[in-house]
């Protein structure tokens, strides 16, 4: 046998006894016959041919039970419910995890509220579709959060949101047809009037909402197709680290100011502090910020996240 390979099957050899079978170095060294200091420096290069491999990972996690008590406490939330998700999944199969646990939790936490308030978002929309029909629930209504935005995505129709959860829970729904945003100048009309004084003293008397997290608008793009926000608006919206029901926030939770020139239809951020449930669904690498800011600004106090989202948002409290 070459010498050479007789070299390597020796750094092979002592690697799986020290590594493997647990042998300490002078152990090693009297079987092998040859100098402690020989068998260090055959380690080192076992680890810098290839043969030993090290990897390092960050300490597992008992259950989510244990990562749901962690958020409990660390975010000061009511309750955390977490979908199981593999580390490489898309940001389809995100979504549909967290709307499908959402499907699941919803309607007992739902059970004794009157009236509940909805938001909108991809994953909102998505628990909307994925809920089963329940039985009659004839005292129970749901009422919009924000206005509508756009023509062609169902996500940002909270009247189609609507639609679906009153049809789920078999129980009423108040729709309005107006934009989330509109020019000031703009007048309503009388009836316009009406039905959102009506929709305001629906949000008196919330006893839910459900909202989404978004990620912030980077300063050269808006996702409202509706406003049509200046270079410095568009800087100061660029501080923001997301947003709930359109109202954009900072990394300590503190409001970004509105957009000039337009009026928004949209239950107030500052006023999800007194309903008794908030419920946000929302998941994904880029909205850990986020949702870290929100809860700490009492945003929401209950979340439905998946496992990898609520992992990433421990990580960075704890960092």
């Amino acid at each position: 046998m070459p010498r050479n390979r007789t070299d390597m099957m020796q750094m092979y050899r002592i690697a799986k006894m020290y590594y493997m079978d647990g042998l300490t170095q002078a152990q090693i060294a009297a079987a092998e016959s040859i100098s402690r200091s020989q068998i260090s420096r055959l380690l080192d290069q076992a680890r810098s041919r290839g043969i030993v491999e090290i990897t390092v990972r960050m300490p597992g996690r008992i259950s989510l039970n244990e990562l749901r008590d962690d958020l409990i406490r660390e975010l000061r939330l009511k309750d955390v419910t977490i979908a199981p998700l593999n580390e490489t999944a898309a940001e389809e199969d995100v979504i549909e995890a967290i709307a499908t646990a959402a499907a699941s939790f919803l309607p007992k936490e739902l059970k004794s509220c009157r009236t509940v308030g909805v938001g909108w978002g991809r994953t909102v929309y998505r628990m909307s579709c994925v809920l089963s029909h329940r039985g009659a629930e004839s005292e129970k209504l749901f009422v919009p959060l924000i206005g509508a935005s756009g023509t062609d995505n169902p996500a940002m129709q909270v009247n189609a949101i609507l639609d679906r959860m009153g049809e789920r829970f078999r129980a009423h729904t108040y729709f309005i047809n107006v934009p989330a945003f509109r020019e000031s100048e703009v007048v309503l009309s009388e009836l316009e009037k009406k039905r959102l004084q009506q929709l305001h003293r629906y949000w008196d008397d919330l006893d839910a909402a459900i909202v989404g997290v978004g990620t912030a608008p980077g300063a050269d793009h808006f996702f409202i197709s509706e406003v049509n926000a200046q270079p410095a608006e568009r800087s100061l919206l660029a501080q923001a680290v997301g947003d709930v029901l359109t109202h954009f926030f900072r990394a300590d939770g503190t409001l970004v100011p509105d957009i000039s020139g337009y009026e928004r239809v949209a239950f107030d951020a500052a006023d999800l502090r007194r309903v008794r449930k908030v419920i946000c669904l929302a998941g994904g690498r880029d909205k850990v910020p986020a949702l870290i800011a929100a809860a700490r600004a009492g945003y929401y106090n209950m979340l439905v996240t998946d496992s990898v989202t609520a992992e990433a948002i421990y990580t960075m409290i704890r960092s």
